[in-house]
């Protein structure tokens, strides 16, 4: 039987929580946002997370009920955007409604599910309790 060193356990057991870790605090402002959508309403914000898939069902006001409050906005045409689902970091939420325009979204189509990405974007509505982004940037991986 081979012997394992305690430099070698050590490694082990410090690489494990720092990965799992990593990924958690990626989550942090994921969380916040799902906690208190409405303090973010017309702010910016960049997330780091997973790609999920293209979703349009939620383009065109996505069988919204209502006019949102003043200054706040839930449609978005399919015409002029891209609609699409991403995962937190460690998979444990997610987020339906962002949006981004067509000539900016061209990435999208070049996505995994699972893929990590950076979106930057601004929360444009709190409707019915989701953040509703529309998103100006999107990198590959996490900065």
């Amino acid at each position: 039987m081979k012997k394992i060193g305690v430099a070698t356990l050590l490694v082990v057991f410090m690489v494990i929580p720092l990965a799992v870790f990593g990924q958690q605090s990626h989550d942090i402002l994921f969380k916040k946002l799902m906690a208190s959508t409405d303090d973010f309403v017309g702010k910016n914000i960049t997330l780091e997370c997973l790609f999920w898939n293209l979703d349009s069902h939620f383009l065109n006001g996505g069988g919204a009920r209502y006019s949102p409050p003043a200054g706040e906005r839930i449609y978005f045409s399919s015409t002029q955007y891209l609609g699409f689902t991403i995962w937190s970091a460690t998979k444990k939420a997610f987020l339906m409604h962002l949006f981004i325009k067509k000539a900016k979204g061209e990435i999208l189509y070049e996505l995994n599910e699972n893929d990590r990405i950076t979106i930057r974007g601004k929360v444009t509505s709190s409707y019915n309790g989701a953040p509703w982004i529309e998103v100006y940037e999107i990198k590959k991986g996490w900065e």
